[in-house]
């Protein structure tokens, strides 16, 4: 029985730390990829396809609806668009 204990145990312990090793990578991406995008949409803004630049800043905004700059050049962005 105590046998049977220590191989449950250790596959639990072996699957928690595979699973641990795969976890960091997945929080990083919700980080960078709202930057990344916002970046992106700023090079699309300078390069007058606002359109574009619109897309990128929202598709930030629904990884992290809390980035202030992403928000600031939506609503730019909005207005330069129907200006056209």
């Amino acid at each position: 029985m105590k046998a049977l204990i220590k191989k449950i145990s250790l596959s639990w312990i072996i699957a928690f730390l595979i699973f641990i090793h795969f976890i960091p990578p997945a929080f990083t991406q919700y980080r960078v990829a709202p930057k990344y995008l916002l970046e992106l949409g700023k090079q699309f803004y300078l390069r007058g396809q606002y359109k574009d630049a619109l897309e990128e800043f929202e598709k930030a905004l629904l990884i992290n609806p809390d980035l202030e700059e992403a928000q600031v050049s939506v609503k730019f962005s909005g207005v330069v668009e129907r200006e056209e």
